[in-house]
């Protein structure tokens, strides 16, 4: 009921999604992940690991790889990669996580709007494979 009347409100009243976007995630995973700091990515990680992937939405305009990378290095991660999906960019992408996953690392996906269906085919796959079966390496994020 609430993704219903989430999507009521993008088809009707685009202004006011960004609000409702704030009470359907307090609804639906709890007001502590939805009052989260802007940008605040040390405390988005608290619940990361191997198997909990971190998504970052971000406005038009704002890029949050910077603080990201801060992060990585605060962290001393020993591998870190960033891409822009797009442009058959998807092959590389998944090299970048088997990769990481083996090893270690972070990798970041950037602009995945690009690649909906990539990303609910192909990386959904790959996520839900590293979860089930724990093979991820302990520093892979």
């Amino acid at each position: 009921m609430p993704l219903d009347r989430l999507l009521v409100i993008r088809a009707l009243r685009p202004d006011c999604v960004p609000a409702a976007l704030s009470r359907f995630m307090a609804s639906v995973l709890g007001a502590r992940v939805a009052s989260l700091v802007p940008g605040d990515v040390e405390t988005a990680l608290i619940d990361a690991g191997p198997t909990t992937p971190v998504f970052i939405f971000v406005s038009p305009g704002i890029n949050a790889s910077a603080a990201v990378e801060a992060c990585a290095r605060k962290r001393q991660v020993s591998s870190f990669t960033s891409m822009s999906l797009g442009q058959g960019q998807e092959v590389l992408a998944l090299a970048a996580l088997r990769t990481a996953a083996a090893t270690g690392g972070w990798v970041l996906l950037q602009n995945i709007h690009l690649t909906m269906d990539w990303t609910w085919d192909e990386l959904e796959k790959v996520v839900d494979q590293l979860a089930t079966t724990g093979t991820a390496h302990p520093d892979f994020q």
